[in-house]
């Protein structure tokens, strides 16, 4: 890679840095490139890209009749693809909101199931 072509990628991820869309290990793993091969790095970043929306749709599809985490993952999906960071960030908030509210509730259900199931085996 010539110096005009270092640069430019250097500056692209420092702009990524500065825009707080990635860290310090986003530059490691792109330097990486040089001791695994050229593609390394962008078979790095598409698996990335593929994995966490397959993730995300997942998350989505398999939730135990959790609708409102369901609804906010599908919400982040969206999100991802019209771009806008603000958008993703609000989603992600509203995922983590939904899934907090969710678990403490689930937790007491938990509690209960475990205190009645104890209450029937001991009769």
């Amino acid at each position: 890679m010539d110096k005009s072509a270092l640069k430019q990628q250097l500056d692209r991820i420092k702009s990524l840095e500065d825009e707080g869309l990635v860290d310090c290990y986003f530059q490691l793993s792109c330097s990486m490139k040089e001791d695994h091969g050229p593609s390394f790095f962008l078979d790095l970043v598409l698996n990335f890209l593929h994995d966490a929306r397959t993730v995300m749709q997942h998350m989505a599809t398999v939730l135990i009749g959790a609708c409102k985490v369901a609804k906010e993952c599908y919400d982040f999906i969206r999100a991802i693809d019209s771009k806008p960071k603000d958008e993703c960030l609000q989603a992600l908030r509203n995922i983590k909101r939904e899934y907090h509210d969710l678990q403490s509730k689930l937790e007491s259900v938990i509690q209960f199931f475990i205190l009645n199931t104890t209450e029937v085996t001991t009769r």
